[in-house]
């Protein structure tokens, strides 16, 4: 049993590097987002 759950573990240890890319991708995107809503509040204040 202790084997055939070391067999995914070792295979998940090989998906980060590929999954950190989307992850890294997507935290980017959402950085730009984030960023782009505190820059509207200030046309609020113009008016």
């Amino acid at each position: 049993m202790k084997k055939a759950i070391k067999i995914p573990v070792f295979q998940n240890s090989l998906l980060p590097s590929w999954h950190n890319v989307i992850f890294l991708t997507t935290s980017i995107l959402a950085l730009i987002m984030y960023k782009n809503f505190i820059d509207k509040p200030q046309f609020c204040q113009h008016q």
